[in-house]
């Protein structure tokens, strides 16, 4: 016959186990998704549009209102979990090019960059949970789009914060990148190493002949 008292003893002492693996595999399930992760500690969640060409090797680089010295790759907030949309919105808005006139072949998380406390700035969170209440730095996610470049040439044109616009070679922007990095402040320095990195994925998914046909 069952003793249910000694159950009840049995349950009393697995129960907080049972709790804590419940919110460790919730917040496990949570932070899986870089945006809430970086959102919940405050930062700010970015994709960097690599707009590339697989048959001439070449990148769209630009200028932009903040670093109107510095090339570097079209890039802009994510305020939604709607990542193709974002992805539209800013190519649409910085850059002018219609949807269909490239192709998105996938997204990769890429890191994050600390700011310097002098750049922090309050946080445009709201409605995500964060423990910050000011932007730590910013989280990057690539996003590897195709697309022909001497066809929409003319079709690109300065946005909202870009200020000029022009085709490299890979190799090219690599040589840039590696370039700047010398003379470079600290914050920079990293954020040109995740560019070069991000070109050198662009050269093996062209080597390796991924997504060739635009």
């Amino acid at each position: 016959m069952i003793d249910f008292s000694e159950l009840g003893t049995i349950w009393n002492i697995i129960e907080p186990i049972v709790t804590i693996l419940t919110i460790v595999f919730s917040l496990a399930i949570y932070f899986r998704d870089p945006l809430r992760r970086w959102r919940f500690f405050g930062y700010r969640p970015t994709a960097i549009m690599v707009i590339y060409d697989p048959q001439t090797m070449s990148v769209l680089l630009i200028k932009s209102n903040q670093n109107k010295s510095f090339w570097h790759f079209s890039q802009g907030g994510i305020y939604t979990s709607e990542i193709n949309t974002t992805i539209e919105e800013i190519i649409r808005r910085e850059l002018g090019i219609k949807p269909g006139s490239y192709r998105l072949r996938y997204i990769e998380e890429i890191g994050t960059i600390k700011i310097k406390n002098r750049e922090r700035s309050q946080r445009d969170l709201i409605g995500f949970l964060s423990i910050r209440r000011k932007i730590q730095g910013k989280g990057y996610i690539a996003c590897y789009i195709q697309a022909d470049l001497e066809k929409i040439k003319k079709e690109i044109k300065a946005g909202y914060a870009t200020t000029e616009t022009k085709i490299f070679s890979v190799d090219e922007a690599k040589k840039l990148f590696e370039s700047k990095l010398k003379t470079a402040p600290d914050m920079r320095v990293k954020k040109l190493r995740l560019l070069i990195e991000i070109l050198e994925k662009v050269e093996n998914d062209v080597k390796n002949g991924e997504g060739n046909g635009i």
